[in-house]
């Protein structure tokens, strides 16, 4: 009983020594953001005066760098063609195994990789429907 009120009591102390007001939580400086937004509205007043611009003519137009990294990303599409089968069952059928077979060795392609994550999500996905008929069922 005296671990109890000593737990409720060190609670409601720490919870009584962290009040905040809310102008503490809800303060906005919109000279700063404004400063900080500032390439992102030089972006899209291009953008939307000239939509049929590419990429490379956005970027060599603008004073700031674009970053090209995450317009790779979004230009490259992961298909059924490119998906490599075997590191596929490595995450969907043996997890923690396929992780040092595949993810953590050197050798493997980023299609392999990534296959591999998706065999893992489809374990994952088909795991929670199985347990959850089978829980129902119960």
């Amino acid at each position: 009983m005296k671990h109890f009120l000593t737990i409720i009591l060190l609670f409601f102390m720490v919870s009584a020594n962290s009040l905040a007001t809310n102008a503490d939580l809800f303060s906005i400086d919109e000279i700063a953001m404004e400063a900080q937004l500032s390439e992102l509205t030089e972006l899209e007043s291009l953008v939307t005066s000239s939509p049929d611009l590419t990429f490379d003519e956005v970027a060599s137009t603008l004073d700031f760098e674009l970053e090209a990294h995450s317009y790779a990303l979004m230009a490259s599409k992961f298909t059924l063609d490119d998906m490599e089968w075997g590191p596929f069952l490595w995450g969907f059928l043996c997890c923690p195994v396929g992780l040092f077979v595949v993810v953590l060795d050197d050798s493997s392609t980023k299609n392999e990789k990534l296959s591999y994550w998706i065999g893992v999500g489809a374990n994952v996905v088909l795991s929670g429907i199985t347990n959850g008929i089978v829980f129902a069922v119960r």
